[in-house]
């Protein structure tokens, strides 16, 4: 609408009326929104298929050679059980689990394993605050010298494993998702840190070598170590790669092992998959494990 006054413009009222400006962030954010929940969906066709399957048997931690470790602060325990089946289908009986939880879920946690009959989850109660610093809980006496194993599998409510777990991944002392996205650029936060040094996230889906959460912690105040630092293992570790002679996976295993830029049909695991890719994507990796699941 024109004003009298040349230097003034009229708005018009009825662009700011509540349902308009509802439906403008509607129509903004549904793209995130129809991700989500396709993720959920995807979530809740896994889990009707892995309950129409004999859930494979769990031995104790001590007779298992590998181990994969949970941290559950929340309580959004249908989504949990569902990577936990799927955790258990797509790995060998090699394979123990180590939950780390609060006493506001434990018996949640105990609840939904009986349900399914699931024996031999070793858990650990943990206050609040340390599960939700838990990127810092790693590098604490208390966590690295209860672990016996030389190297875990780390996982989230964000980790879909979708192949038949490839053992030989355990050669690495670290193997996680690559941080360079579909153009082949680093987040710009965290691009100084890994110039010339491999891109690698620490955490989410990963396999780390737990006798380096010692060394890093002896070289770090617990101020230096930042909760949100997801990639801090993998830097302090390659800064560090010649004098703790370790085994350190490239790009390309990277992605074999964790996508979450890629359609790799072969990769292990999607991570955070939905939040980087487009719906047509999306949809064609959650079909590829849909029947991988119907396969095996």
């Amino acid at each position: 609408k024109k004003n009298n006054d040349k230097n003034q413009v009229s708005i018009d009222e009825n662009l700011f009326k509540g349902n308009n400006i509802i439906n403008e962030w509607i129509n903004f954010l549904t793209l995130d929104i129809k991700k989500d929940n396709i993720y959920i969906n995807h979530l809740n066709s896994v889990k009707i298929r892995l309950l129409k399957k004999k859930t494979r048997n769990v031995k104790t931690i001590d007779q298992c050679k590998y181990l994969g470790i949970m941290f559950i602060d929340d309580n959004k325990l249908n989504e949990w059980e569902t990577i936990i089946l799927n955790y258990l289908y797509f790995t060998s009986e090699e394979f123990s689990l180590k939950i780390f939880c609060t006493n506001h879920n434990i018996n949640q946690i105990k609840n939904m394993f009986y349900e399914n009959n699931i024996k031999n989850i070793n858990m650990v109660e943990l206050p609040s605050d340390k599960i939700k610093d838990k990127r810092k809980f790693i590098y604490s006496k208390y966590f690295y010298e209860n672990i016996d194993h030389e190297k875990c599998l780390f996982l989230d409510k964000n980790s879909l494993i979708i192949n038949k777990f490839n053992e030989s991944f355990f050669y690495y002392d670290l193997i996680g998702c690559s941080l360079v996205d579909k153009n082949g650029l680093i987040h710009d936060n965290i691009n100084k840190y890994f110039f010339n040094i491999v891109p690698i996230n620490s955490f989410g889906f990963t396999i780390l070598n737990i006798k380096y959460c010692e060394l890093i912690s002896n070289k770090l105040k617990q101020d230096d170590i930042l909760t949100d630092s997801d990639f801090l293992f993998s830097y302090y570790l390659q800064l560090n790669k010649s004098f703790f002679n370790t085994k350190i996976a490239n790009i390309f295993e990277s992605n074999k092992f964790c996508s979450k830029y890629y359609c790799l049909k072969n990769t292990l695991c999607l991570y955070n998959f939905n939040k980087y890719n487009d719906l047509n994507k999306i949809n064609l990796m959650y079909n590829i494990h849909l029947d991988n699941i119907d396969k095996l």
